[in-house]
């Protein structure tokens, strides 16, 4: 019974702090709220609003010039609008060519100034499981994005499949300045495992209290 009440009682917590936070991005993100919406028009797919708020304040604190996101969609569309602000340089790497169109039609005129690569997507079994994107960049990125590709192997969900593209960037010395993960824990688990001597680790909060933290991300130690 007490469970119950527990999980109602966080269930409506959720809610309060989804419609907070949505106030809180239209306020002071209102163009943010009008690009996210026609794409996800166009790709029927939206996050809470938490974390978009955190996204603008990962980008207003670490101010990147580089950008490379794996995984294109809505956060793509947070990355246009800085990179339009601040002259920065955004690449987005996705196995979708509808997925790709349906944000370039939701993007509208910023599309243009961002850089869209089709890669095909690989699923591995193994120790770990790993799923990753066919393209290795040429450059270590101020800011690496991960958000894909969907963790499925032999085409079931596998949450404990890690991101193997930025695995592959550290081992090959483009280690971005900062790395931030939208959810996958496998991911970020590994990273903070393997990676701590490099990297500061800050883990995403479970429980969505004020100012809480969305998105795991991590600091190069330089």
């Amino acid at each position: 019974m007490l469970r119950r009440v527990f999980q109602i009682g966080k269930y409506y917590y959720n809610v309060a702090m989804e419609v907070s936070y949505g106030l809180i991005l239209q306020v002071r993100y209102p163009r943010t709220v009008e690009v996210i919406r026609r794409i996800r028009q166009a790709n029927a797919r939206y996050a809470g609003s938490f974390k978009y708020v955190h996204l603008h304040h990962l980008l207003s604190s670490f101010r990147p010039k580089t950008i490379l996101e794996f995984g294109t969609g809505s956060s793509t569309g947070v990355f246009g609008i800085y990179a339009a602000r601040n002259g920065a340089r955004v690449c987005s790497v996705e196995d979708s060519q509808q997925w790709l169109d349906n944000t370039r039609k939701g993007l509208q005129g910023m599309a243009d100034s961002l850089k869209f690569i089709l890669a095909e997507s690989i699923a591995e079994s193994g120790a770990p499981n790993k799923c990753y994107y066919r393209h290795t960049p040429s450059e270590a990125f101020d800011l690496v994005y991960i958000d894909g590709p969907p963790l499925m192997i032999d085409g079931k969900s596998t949450p404990t499949a890690v991101n193997w593209n930025i695995v592959e960037m550290i081992e090959l010395g483009l280690q971005p300045r900062i790395i931030v993960v939208d959810g996958r824990v496998a991911t970020a688990g590994y990273i903070a495992t393997h990676f701590r001597d490099r990297y500061e680790v800050y883990l995403r909060h479970e429980t969505h209290f004020p100012g809480f933290r969305y998105h795991s991300y991590f600091v190069r130690r330089d």
